[in-house]
């Protein structure tokens, strides 16, 4: 895709995609609460990674997981002491130990999806995702689902017609990125594209008879917003269509949207400040939530990036996927650690294969791990972040495979 200049796609803005958003939130009681990370409000990046997936979430106490599997039951993880079981309340329900397929859709924590994303907020976890109809098997839909802490309250609350790309939840609202490009480009002859459109939308989870409010918005061009994530007040788009690749930004306070300037790949939260790592790239910018530039770090590798308030973590993925597809069968998944200065610490490799890591909080770094002579391939993996800089510092089993181990 060719990147338009920024004189053109800045008149584009302001006489088509401005003039559609929707400048209704006045009433969003989050709007005012700056650029601090509200737990259990803001969207959790411990659990981002660039597959637009979600496998984990967490409250104070809990973690919450997705199997790897089509069939998946979602399941809660106590923080303390490890123990983890079927967050369903059912009296008698076997849930994954269940073989009738139409009593499995009656469990509480039964989750069949392709595209499993799970969100905690306020007190409550959501699932994105497809849903097969036990009588109609060819035809999928995908929904929102809402389910109490404790296994009850399971419903639906939101039906899609299309395919939810990317998707997050932040601050009160859904934000989900659609695209009615899911042809090959040379498909579509101009005159086809004139009726077509993608963008980003978001749903009032407080008031959900409300219509859906367009955010950005594309039309007459084959491309997709390919990831959202949230960070304070910003929501960050990928935008990517047959004319340019750019990141735009809504600002929820001044219910404004514009491009940013630099267009990373990836953007994280690190305390009071951004780090933002453009793809193959070996220098993060580190930046304030104005996207002024306060400092520099360079890296060995080009990567994934991923950071709690004190460590950044780099996910070889890009490198290891060359290698990989130019036959080296002893390329290694490897991601390597820095302090937050920029000091490396250590690297390990993790077996990961093709699977991006989960995510990483104050205690571990989250992924799958391909190494079946140890593991499963569903196994949950981490790296015990308390023991960065030792010997000790492998890839551990967290969660045993759900459809064989949970009891």
């Amino acid at each position: 895709m060719k990147r338009k200049s920024k004189k053109i796609l800045a008149l584009l803005l302001s006489v088509t995609m401005i003039g559609g958003i929707v400048t209704s939130c006045s009433n969003n009681k989050y709007k005012d609460l700056g650029n601090e990370y509200v737990h259990g409000v803001d969207l959790d990046m411990s659990f981002d990674n660039p597959s637009r997936d979600r496998f984990l979430a967490s409250d104070e106490d809990t973690y919450y997981f997705l199997g790897l599997d089509g069939n998946r039951f979602l399941t809660a993880i106590d923080k303390n002491t490890g123990k983890y079981s079927v967050l369903c309340n059912k009296p008698n329900c076997l849930h994954h130990k269940e073989t009738d397929y139409n009593k499995r859709l009656e469990c509480n924590a039964f989750l069949e999806s392709m595209i499993p994303n799970i969100f905690y907020f306020n007190d409550k976890i959501y699932f994105v995702g497809q849903t097969i109809k036990p009588k109609d098997y060819n035809t999928p839909n995908f929904s929102v689902y809402e389910v109490n802490t404790d296994g009850s309250g399971y419903k639906e609350i939101i039906s899609f017609k299309e395919f939810p790309y990317a998707k997050i939840i932040h601050r009160g609202y859904l934000y989900v990125s659609f695209t009615d490009y899911m042809q090959d480009p040379d498909s579509y002859t101009e005159e086809k594209k004139k009726d077509l459109k993608y963008g980003v939308y978001r749903y009032d989870l407080s008031n959900l008879s409300k219509e859906r409010e367009v955010i950005f918005e594309e039309k007459g061009k084959y491309g997709e917003v390919s990831y959202l994530t949230a960070i304070g007040e910003k929501i960050y788009m990928n935008n990517n269509n047959e004319e340019e690749e750019n990141t735009m930004v809504y600002d929820i306070k001044k219910e404004k949207i514009y491009e940013r300037e630099e267009d990373y790949r990836y953007t994280v939260r690190q305390d009071d400040r951004l780090l933002n790592l453009k793809y193959q790239d070996t220098t993060i910018k580190v930046t304030d939530f104005n996207d002024n530039i306060i400092d520099e770090i360079p890296i060995e590798k080009t990567g994934v990036l991923y950071c709690n308030d004190e460590i950044i973590a780099i996910d070889n993925i890009n490198e290891y996927s060359k290698q990989r597809n130019n036959g080296d069968k002893e390329a290694k998944k490897i991601v390597t650690f820095y302090d937050k200065e920029g000091n490396k610490i250590q690297e390990v490799n993790i077996n990961n294969d093709i699977w991006p890591v989960l995510g990483i909080n104050e205690n571990y770094l989250f992924f799958y791990s391909d190494d079946l002579e140890n593991r499963t391939m569903g196994d949950l993996c981490v790296l015990d972040l308390s023991k960065l800089g030792t010997e000790e510092f492998k890839p551990e089993v967290y969660v045993k495979d759900e459809k064989t181990q949970l009891q």
